[in-house]
């Protein structure tokens, strides 16, 4: 039914921009205006009728591809097998625990994959009109390593909070810089899905060395 009222919606503004545009151009023709005067005054009528809505298509357009080109990506610093190598003394010590809860540092969440890494997911941060900006690491807690790190721009009313300003703008809705619809969650995820498996195996081979 929503979906039913904006094409209607859509429907309409269509008709009343190019009636706006047609009517324009063939009053300033009766007045003997020139036709690149006449062309003028019909652009100017459909900017007159296109801004008030679609304003801030083209620059939420432009400034999400300028994050995406300076800042998103996914990157690994370090992974769970050299990190292994630096601490193995730590590692029989390490467990992960499901019921773990997520506590807040700073202006992020951290969950805890074991003792020493866990992820931390920023709240998202709001960088030009509805694009927002998000970021999640995963760390070590002891010593603040970043050891791996995403950085994405998703944009519209849905980045927002449902409800929220200009919620009615779906064509403003962009989703992650990345190619997917989960944009660098899935990297992200199955990184954070690698420390938990490594930490069962610390587990096991801990178990099977006891006597």
């Amino acid at each position: 039914m929503i979906g039913l009222m904006f094409l209607v919606a859509i429907g309409l503004y269509m008709a009343v921009l190019i009636f706006a545009t047609r009517l324009a151009y063939r009053l300033t023709r009766k007045r003997g205006w020139s036709r690149l005067q006449s062309s003028g005054a019909a652009v100017a009528a459909l900017l007159a009728v296109y801004l008030p809505v679609f304003w801030d298509y083209i620059p939420t357009v432009i400034a999400q591809q300028h994050y995406y080109a300076t800042q998103a990506g996914f990157s690994v610093s370090k992974s769970v097998e050299e990190w292994a190598k630096e601490n193995p003394d730590v590692i029989p010590q390490l467990t992960h625990d499901p019921r773990a809860p997520n506590v807040q540092v700073g202006d992020s969440w951290r969950w805890p994959l074991n003792q020493r890494i866990a992820s931390e997911y920023q709240n998202p941060e709001r960088v030009f009109l509805t694009v927002r900006r998000r970021e999640a690491r995963i760390v070590d807690v002891k010593n603040g390593e970043t050891l791996a790190r995403f950085v994405d721009f998703r944009a519209g009313p849905a980045a927002l909070g449902l409800g929220g300003e200009g919620w009615w703008k779906v064509w403003l809705g962009r989703n992650s810089c990345d190619s997917s619809d989960s944009g660098f969650e899935v990297p992200f995820s199955e990184y954070s899905a690698s420390w938990i498996k490594f930490s069962g195996l610390t587990v096991n081979k801990t178990r099977m060395r006891r006597p």
